[in-house]
This record gives structure tokens, sequence and C-alpha cells, in this order.
């Protein structure tokens, strides 16, 4: 495995993500990417949440380090795609991927062909002020 290139299987209980989150800290400290852990600690406990609770297992959780950005995604088997909806401020769920938007710069899913679904996201990495 490359040493910008980290690749997980989450199991999929809620458990998992924290222990996703644990990973995805480690491999951002691994790069020197410190500054970025707490944005990235978010979008990646919504995706793999997600994961686990609209999909199907196995699901992977894949984070890669190119020049300014982290590029990461979320695989399981499961049919339904995400849906971006903008909910008021007193909902209790459907705020995640929203903000997921907004802290990357790209936010994109698709159906896979060999079944199942691939979301996935582009952070660019920026020196706190």
């Amino acid at each position: 495995m490359a040493e910008n290139h980290r690749i997980w299987n989450i199991p999929p209980r809620p458990e998992a993500v924290a222990d996703a989150r644990r990973a995805t800290r480690k491999a951002l400290a691994d790069w020197g990417c410190a500054h970025a852990i707490d944005d990235l600690m978010v979008v990646v406990s919504e995706l793999v949440t997600n994961a686990i609770r609209h999909g199907e297992p196995p699901i992977t959780l894949t984070l890669c380090l190119a020049h300014d950005h982290v590029h990461g995604m979320v695989i399981d088997r499961g049919p339904t795609l995400p849906r971006l909806a903008f909910t008021g401020d007193l909902a209790e769920s459907g705020r995640g991927l929203p903000l997921v938007a907004d802290l990357t710069c790209t936010l994109a899913w698709r159906r896979i062909p060999s079944g199942g679904k691939q979301v996935s996201f582009t952070y660019l990495l920026r020196e706190k002020p």
C-alpha cells in the first residue's frame, strides 16, 4: 500500500464510525496534515455513518493524499444513492451531506458497475490562519 493511500474495511456496526475517525486521524497525522483533522473527521464520520445506516456491506473507506488535496471515497453495496436535502435548523437528520458539501471542494456519488455506490470527495488542504 502506498504511503499516501490508505484503504480500510468498515464493519457494518455503528461503533465502526469511531474506528474510521481514529484511522483517518492517524493517516492525516502521518501525512503532516494535522490542520485538516477537524474538518475531515466530520466528513468521514458523516459518510461512513450513512454507509452503515443506508448502505449494505461490504463497506470500504479510502483516503489518498495528492499534493494539496485529500481525496476520499466510501463504497458500499447498497442500491440507494444519497440525496442532498436542505433541511431546517430543527430537523433531527438530513444536515450531514450539506455540511460535507460545505467542507469539501467536491462531493459526488455514482452507482458502480459491480453493484452498490461510491461516494467521493476532495478536500483542499490549506493552512489554518
